[in-house]
């Protein structure tokens, strides 16, 4: 509740809605995970809320940033869409083997989503940086950009994200609340280390608010 009231009222950059946009999305993945548990039925449901979330997304965006204008509209729209395709070709291939890469990608996509911000706004106040850019040079910028944001991303995962993930479980075991995978062994789910995959999992966990769906 108290994440709730600050994205609703502490909320300004860079949309005053974009936070609880955000958390719809994010909500969303968690209904559609929990919906792959349970019966027929229940998946046709979650299919219908999650298409009246992107169409109340894409309307709601839509309407408060009129005064942008029409290209940012169509901006908004597409954006919007887009994650869309994004979470369903992810959810689409999701029975198929996932490379490592990829998986670790997912492990540290937290940090990446919490870090990227920052860089961008670390870059846009290089002042020699203002100016026009050839194309080679934009794509040199943008490989540049991916591979600091992937860099700090691995550092906090490793440094802050992870650590603090193993005090977690150890609190909660300490404070007697079950802790584990959804198939309820949560003593033998913790004591190696999971695979990529599993990883990955864990890492959407806690951005849906410990309930996993992100892709």
């Amino acid at each position: 509740m108290v994440a709730l009231v600050l994205v609703t009222f502490n909320q300004s950059y860079p949309y005053p809605w974009s936070g609880c946009v955000i958390l719809a999305l994010m909500f969303t993945g968690t209904v559609i995970y929990r919906a792959e548990q349970r019966s027929h039925k229940w998946q046709l449901l979650t299919g219908v809320f999650v298409v009246l979330v992107f169409v109340g997304l894409t309307v709601a965006g839509d309407w408060h940033g009129a005064h942008y204008g029409y290209h940012w509209q169509v901006q908004w729209a597409t954006s919007v869409l887009l994650a869309g395709v994004t979470f369903g070709v992810g959810l689409a291939v999701r029975r198929m083997r996932i490379p490592r890469w990829c998986a670790w990608l997912g492990v540290i996509s937290y940090s990446v989503y919490l870090l990227h911000p920052l860089v961008f706004d670390a870059y846009r106040s290089i002042p020699v940086l203002h100016r026009k850019h050839t194309m080679p040079d934009q794509f040199l910028f943008f490989c540049g950009l991916l591979a600091v944001i992937i860099g700090l991303s691995a550092l906090t995962y490793y440094l802050v994200e992870k650590p603090m993930q193993r005090l977690g479980r150890r609190v909660a075991a300490w404070a007697g609340y079950a802790t584990g995978t959804a198939s309820g062994d949560g003593a033998s789910a913790w004591d190696g280390e999971p695979d990529a995959a599993s990883r990955s999992a864990s890492s959407s966990t806690a951005v849906a608010g410990g309930s996993g769906g992100s892709p």
